[in-house]
């Protein structure tokens, strides 16, 4: 069998269906996967921070028009609460079943060395997906988050699998 490989950068959500290995490498960003065993199709995300916060107005609770769709000059995927938003957008358009849809959250590693009591970037990331996640009724199946080392996530679309391991990035 023939897989089609592909790497995520930070920034991007992508579609993958099977047979497609995708793999990134995270520190303080976040990965979240939705996978659909009915479809073997995986809709893979890489955000760096948690949310849009110009003029003070949070994107998360007040997104009427999703920046990924209106503000084209700044890469609005970069941030945890817009990439969510998008792939549960591209879940609907692709007909996953929100129930049996397959959460995995990875990523948001305090890389400097910064104390537990410290609100790193990694800590704003993870409880931000875990948040919205929740907000949008979708139950985390799995998760890796936290630490003070990278990760480097494979994930399989035919079997739905991932190889995690972990790194000094």
């Amino acid at each position: 069998m023939i897989y089609d490989r592909k790497f995520i950068g930070a920034g991007e959500v992508i579609i993958a269906k099977s047979p497609s290995v995708i793999w990134t490498v995270l520190g303080s960003c976040i990965t979240v996967v939705f996978y659909s065993p009915m479809h073997k199709t995986a809709i893979f995300s890489h955000a760096q921070l948690p949310e849009n916060n110009k003029q003070g107005v949070k994107c998360h609770t007040n997104c009427i028009h999703p920046c990924y769709t209106v503000d084209k000059s700044e890469p609005s995927l970069k941030y945890v609460s817009c990439s969510i938003n998008y792939m549960i957008e591209m879940a609907a358009k692709e007909n996953f079943i929100k129930n049996k849809t397959k959460v995995l959250l990875f990523g948001g590693a305090s890389m400097f060395g910064f104390t537990m009591t410290t609100q790193t970037v990694g800590t704003q990331n993870y409880e931000m997906a875990r948040k919205y996640l929740k907000d949008n009724g979708l139950h985390i199946d799995f998760e890796d988050v936290g630490g003070t080392q990278g990760r480097k996530i494979i994930f399989d679309t035919q079997f739905g699998e991932f190889t995690l391991t972990y790194t000094n990035a």
